[in-house]
C-alpha cells in the first residue's frame, strides 16, 4: 500500500480529485467540538466501562430508540461513519462511544461476556466495516492517478444530483469484508448475533451475506471498481471488461491493508446521556510480560529458533507495538506472529500494567482458521 499523503499529493495535482472541505453534507452531524476525541490509529484501543453500570431509562428514549429509525434508514453507518480523504478536510473513522453501548443493549443482549468483551466486538465489527470504505477509496484514487480524472467527485455530485444516499454494492461488500474478518476473530454465538442485526439493516447492507464466499466478494468488487471509475476508463477507451486484468488488484484488504494510514476518531459523547466518562487506553508498548504455566509448558517443546523469535518479539515490544496484523485484537485476547504459522496470544491485566502470554501455536491451533 503506498504512503496515504504521496497519494493524496498526486491527486491534489488533478483538477477537481480534492474537495475544498466544506461540504458538511458529507460529514454526520455526530462530531462536535464539544466532545472529547481519542485518535485510535495506529494503536489499538481498549475500553474501560464499568460493569456494574446501567443506563438510566431515558438513554433508552432519547438516544437508543432514535438510533433504531437510523438504523434503519443507513445501517451500520448510523453507527460509525468513513469520511473520505477526497472531501478535502478532516477525514478518516468516526466511531462514537455511545455506538458501542447501542450494540451491546441491542445487538449483543443475548451474548454472554462482560461488557468489555461486547465493546471490543462492536469496536472491531464497526471498524472492519468502515475500513472496507477506507480501502475503496484508496482504490479509487490509485485509478484516478492512472486515468488523471477525479472519479470521486463526478460519482458523488451524480449520487447528489439523484438523491442517492449511498451505493448499496459498496455497503453490501462492507458487511461482506467485515463478516470475512470476524469469522476469523470471534466466536460463532458472537458472529450468529452480528449475522441477525445484520438481517435488519436496509438493502445492501443486509446483503452482506450473499457475497462474503471468495469468488462472489471478488465479483462484486469488480462490480464496484466499474460503479467508481467506468464513465473515465471509456473515455480513456480503457475496456475494463477483459478477462485479462484483474481490476480489483488496487484494493488492499485483510493483510495487505495498512489501517495505521487511516486516523480512527473515538468520539467520547457519552456524557450526554449521564453516563459515566469511559476510559479509552491506547497500546503503545508492552514493557512487561509474564508467562503462564501452560504456555512455558508448550514454549519448551516448540523449536529453538521460534524460541529465540520470541524472547526477540518480547524485547521489540518493550519498546512498541507492530502494525497490524503482527499484532492484533482476536476475540478477547491480543495474538502476536512469531512468524508466518506460530502465534502467541496475550491479555492484559486490568491497569495495562503487565501482560501475560497465556498461549502459542500454530495459526489453526491457536483457532485462526
Amino acid at each position: 500500500m503506498q504512503n496515504i499523503n504521496e497519494v493524496i499529493a498526486c491527486l491534489r495535482r488533478i483538477k477537481k480529485a480534492i474537495g475544498s472541505g466544506e461540504d458538511n453534507s458529507l460529514i454526520p452531524p455526530a462530531i462536535s467540538r464539544n466532545h472529547k476525541h481519542d485518535l485510535a490509529s495506529p494503536f489499538t484501543p481498549i475500553f474501560h466501562a464499568p460493569e456494574e453500570f446501567d443506563y438510566p431509562d431515558y438513554v433508552e428514549f432519547e438516544y437508543f430508540q432514535a438510533i433504531d429509525r437510523d438504523y434503519e434508514e443507513r445501517g451500520f453507518d448510523a453507527l460509525a461513519w468513513y469520511v473520505s480523504f477526497h472531501n478535502g478536510g478532516p477525514w478518516g473513522i468516526f466511531i462514537p462511544v455511545l455506538s458501542l453501548a447501542y450494540i451491546e443493549k441491542r445487538f449483543l443482549k443475548r451474548y454472554r461476556g462482560t461488557r468489555f468483551r461486547k465493546w471490543q466486538i462492536g469496536y472491531d465489527f464497526l471498524l472492519q466495516h468502515e475500513l472496507f470504505h477506507f480501502a475503496a477509496d484508496y482504490m479509487c484514487a490509485q485509478w484516478e492517478i492512472l486515468l488523471q480524472a477525479p472519479c470521486w467527485s463526478a460519482l458523488t455530485n451524480y449520487r447528489k444530483r439523484e438523491g442517492i444516499d449511498y451505493l448499496e454494492i459498496e455497503e453490501k461488500l462492507a458487511n461482506a469484508y467485515m463478516l470475512r474478518q470476524l469469522n476469523k476473530r470471534w466466536t460463532l454465538s458472537a458472529r450468529r448475533l452480528i449475522l441477525t442485526a445484520i438481517e435488519g439493516s436496509p438493502p445492501g447492507y443486509r446483503d452482506g451475506v450473499t457475497c462474503v464466499d471468495e469468488q462472489t466478494f471478488k465479483s462484486n468488487l469488480a462490480e464496484l471498481t466499474k460503479v467508481y471509475i467506468g464513465l473515465h476508463a471509456i473515455e480513456k477507451e480503457i475496456n475494463l471488461l477483459t478477462t485479462g486484468v484483474d481490476i480489483t488488484a488496487f484494493y488492499t484488504l485483510a493483510e495487505r491493508l495498512d489501517a495505521s494510514q487511516c486516523p480512527i476518531t473515538i468520539i467520547h459523547n457519552e456524557d450526554r446521556f449521564g453516563i459515566p466518562q469511559i476510559g479509552t487506553n491506547f497500546i503503545l508498548k508492552i514493557p512487561t510480560i509474564v508467562e503462564s504455566e501452560s504456555f512455558q509448558k508448550t514454549f519448551r517443546k516448540l523449536d529453538l529458533s521460534l524460541q529465540k523469535r520470541w524472547k526477540k518479539k518480547k524485547q521489540q515490544l518493550a519498546e512498541t507495538i507492530p502494525r497490524h496484523p503482527e499484532f492484533e485484537k482476536f476475540a478477547d485476547v491480543f495474538s502476536l506472529r512469531l512468524n508466518d504459522n506460530y502465534r502467541v496470544h496475550l491479555r492484559p491485566s486490568n491497569d495495562m500494567a503487565v501482560w501475560e502470554a497465556i498461549a502459542v501455536g500454530t495459526h489453526k491451533e491457536m483457532g485462526h482458521g
